[in-house]
């Protein structure tokens, strides 16, 4: 996970104690997980090899859980250490192209089939406060793998 700046196309990585407008303001999540190719069985055939069009991959686990939290207060209904994932809007960069309205949302509607890399933005930016932040990400898998990042501090401005 990084954060970004995210200005009309033109994407930075922020580095440490770097400033970033609360409206360009993103992050940048690759979620980690186990994709298996399978072929139906069919009774019958016994065992034996054959030629066959590849079988697109599956995953094997389910995300269960992705939360998001902030080291400052982000809003007044948002203080420090609190989940984010009702103000943070999700989008696809992994080619499907879709856009999600919030991390909430996302895990409920994606688990089976989560995209691989996300870009997190503030729904309300406006709203969000100013000054030093780092943003934390955990995420679950259905066997109980739990992955965390945390980005780099940061200031979010005007």
């Amino acid at each position: 996970m990084v954060a970004i700046a995210n200005a009309g196309g033109s994407v930075a990585v922020l580095g440490a104690a770097e400033s970033v407008s609360r409206g360009q303001f993103a992050l940048r999540l690759g979620l980690e997980t186990r994709l298996v190719a399978a072929q139906e069985y069919r009774a019958g055939w016994g065992a034996a090899a054959y030629a066959c069009s590849p079988v697109g991959p599956a995953f094997t686990e389910r995300v269960t859980a992705i939360t998001v939290t902030s080291s400052n207060a982000l809003d007044a209904q948002h203080p420090a250490g609190s989940a984010l994932n009702d103000v943070l809007s999700v989008y696809d960069l992994s080619g499907n192209g879709g856009t999600y309205s919030l991390l909430s949302d996302y895990v409920q509607q994606r688990a089976q089939q989560p995209e691989l890399l996300l870009e997190l933005r503030l729904a309300n930016a406006a709203t969000a406060s100013t000054g030093p932040q780092q943003f934390t990400v955990v995420y679950q898998l259905s066997n109980g793998e739990q992955y965390t990042a945390q980005t780099v501090p940061l200031m979010l401005t005007q």
